[in-house]
């Protein structure tokens, strides 16, 4: 068994909560049990200033726990805020698990994590044990969701157009996930982001983009389009002065993964229930209510 002390703030719930690396594992109890990959098996839990580890190493701890995260660094009024509120949150990765991190991360699309993802990457990994056992399944049994049926081409693709370069810097990585089809800029960025390849890689999805628009941030920018992403790098694209991506990386740089997460974290926890008067953010907030 392994441990790690963690400040009297933190939480391991909160930390799970926003990242794909939940999807690879299962609540038992007062705990989460690994149900797929590396460690398989593997429990971890929270007592008191302490997260706990039995069956993992402990870099596999940290990183599953996200608390090897220490980049907080104030630049405004805004991320000031942020690591004041949620200074407890980690920033959960998966840096072993590269490729069955892929399907959770692949039938994101245009659903919601919580209320999907988890049921069917669950569903998966209590059938089979690896990625090639996951081929050989019949996938649409799992659900008749568009998402299901793509996977299994997409696995295929990503065996050809990623896996090779696995090992490659994020800007290659980046442009090789984009070349399979119905992969774009949020898949990939998160892909980037929660394998832990980049940290300054944003997945801009309907939570990132909701908390700018009620903080009236960036209202003049665009979002990533996956035919320039997949031509430029982003410092070479000729929309790198209107991108949203590109511009709040600059930004926040290794903290931005971050602030995406504690933004999904927030919009969940007080946007969706309009609890405005709890909210601390609620002095910046353009749309907070009477």
């Amino acid at each position: 068994m392994v441990s790690v002390e963690v400040q009297p703030n933190y939480s391991l719930e909160l930390t799970l909560m926003p990242s794909f690396t939940l999807s690879l594992f299962r609540k038992r109890r007062n705990g989460y049990v690994k149900i797929a990959g590396r460690s398989r098996g593997a429990f971890l839990w929270q007592e008191g200033n302490e997260v706990l580890c039995r069956g993992c190493s402990y870099k596999e701890l940290i990183y599953w726990t996200g608390v090897w995260f220490r980049d907080y660094k104030a630049v405004d009024d805004l991320s000031e805020r942020l690591i004041e509120m949620y200074s407890g949150v980690g920033l959960s990765i998966n840096p072993y698990d590269y490729d069955l991190m892929f399907i959770p991360i692949y039938l994101s699309r245009n659903t919601d994590y919580h209320t999907n993802v988890l049921r069917w990457s669950r569903k998966i990994f209590s059938k089979a044990r690896s990625w090639g056992e996951i081929l050989r399944m019949d996938l649409s049994a799992m659900g008749r969701s568009f998402q299901l049926r793509q996977l299994k081409n997409a696995m295929l693709e990503y065996d050809k157009s990623v896996r090779p370069y696995i090992d490659s810097g994020a800007d290659i990585l980046r442009r090789k996930l984009l070349s399979i089809k119905y992969v774009g800029p949020k898949t990939a960025d998160a892909y980037l982001l929660f394998t832990g390849k980049d940290l300054s890689a944003i997945p801009i999805d309907r939570h990132f983009r909701r908390m700018l628009e009620k903080l009236g941030l960036y209202l003049s920018f665009t979002t990533p389009e996956k035919k320039y992403c997949l031509k430029y790098r982003c410092i070479q694209c000729p929309r790198e002065r209107i991108c949203i991506r590109r511009i709040f990386s600059s930004v926040y740089r290794r903290m931005s993964g971050w602030i995406q997460t504690v933004f999904y974290i927030h919009d969940k926890l007080f946007c969706w229930r309009k609890k405005c008067s709890e909210c601390r953010l609620r002095g910046m907030c353009t749309s907070k209510s009477p």
